[in-house]
């Protein structure tokens, strides 16, 4: 049996922390899509559950793209201020 080498141990770690971060994604785009049904829903509505679900749903995109994410916080934010909800 071949020793055990500080390469044979980083690449370990490498992998379980590329596995680790994959399973994170996994789980956001899960929430991403679970949002997106509730804004797809609610999106007749001006109301403050869309503006909710909006806000949610940046924030499940925060993992999985950045700039989606921004994109629906604006509108959340739009929405809210049209709405003159604090």
């Amino acid at each position: 049996m071949r020793p055990v080498t500080h390469i044979t141990l980083f690449t370990l770690a490498a992998w379980l922390l590329l596995l680790s971060r994959v399973t994170a994604q996994r789980k956001e785009q899960h929430r991403v899509d679970s949002f997106l049904a509730v804004v797809q829903s609610s999106r007749t509505t001006n109301d403050t559950v869309y503006a909710t679900a909006l806000y949610h749903l940046a924030f499940a995109y925060f993992a999985v793209d950045p700039d989606k994410g921004i994109n629906y916080g604006t509108q959340a934010l739009a929405l809210a201020e049209a709405l003159r909800w604090n």
